[in-house]
């Protein structure tokens, strides 16, 4: 990465006979002449910034959208992070129609509330074993596969959800995981996300032996807690 300033660019152009750093009267105006030209690029950047919707603020920001025929939510108290995502979703894909309305869901509330996901029963710690595995099918036609490993965790057998989380993470393609914390019951979960917004999303175990140490949504404890499980049939 080219770390030099205008001051140094010009001084590197100059006849090295000059001496122009150790020459006081040289040294002054080259750095007067720098410090300004460094001040106008500056400027100059900003003010490319605020060409484009995904990197302007306010007011700047409101006059793009405006080209568009949009204006900031009133009494919301929208910032220009999520003005950002709202622009685009109404004026890019104005024939998107569940399209926008499932992105604009997803701005206004909570993942939960938008996006498919598994929440574990069980929280921190959470004992795994090494090379306990989960299966998930993601949006009905994904599959997600992975595998927990000892190398991963400080103590595996006493993994935090943030452990869990780094590791889900690192193999995940179609989901992701993220520590949740509940301040009713004061323990922290993990929560499993589909990437699909809205109702296309849907998550479903299908195997695994990290079933066990995360009881997801649905785990039926009175079946059995091993692969060793005997069932009696009538």
């Amino acid at each position: 990465m080219d770390s030099l300033t205008k001051t140094d660019r010009i001084f590197d152009l100059l006849p090295k006979y000059f001496n122009a750093r150790a020459d006081e009267n040289w040294s002054s105006l080259i750095s007067a002449i720098g410090s300004e030209d460094e001040r106008l690029a500056q400027l100059a950047e900003e003010v490319r910034k605020q060409f484009f919707v995904k990197t302007s603020s306010r007011p700047y920001l409101d006059r793009l959208a405006a080209n568009s025929n949009l204006q900031r939510p009133k009494f919301v108290g929208m910032s220009d992070t999520d003005f950002r995502r709202f622009v685009p979703i109404l004026s890019y894909q104005p024939k998107q129609v569940k399209r926008i309305i499932d992105e604009m869901l997803d701005l206004f509330f909570f993942k939960d509330a938008t996006t498919a996901f598994l929440s574990t029963d069980l929280f921190e710690p959470f004992n795994l074993k090494d090379t306990w595995d989960l299966e998930i099918t993601v949006d009905s036609i994904n599959q997600e596969y992975i595998v927990f490993r000892a190398t991963d965790f400080t103590d595996i057998t006493t993994a935090s959800a943030n452990e869990v989380v780094a590791a889900y993470n690192r193999q995940a393609k179609f989901s992701y995981a993220i520590a949740y914390y509940d301040s009713t019951t004061k323990h922290t979960y993990i929560r499993i996300f589909s990437n699909t917004i809205g109702a296309q999303g849907s998550m479903a175990i299908t195997g695994g032996l990290a079933n066990i140490a995360l009881e997801p949504n649905g785990f039926l404890t009175e079946l059995g807690t091993g692969s060793n499980t005997q069932w009696v049939v009538t």
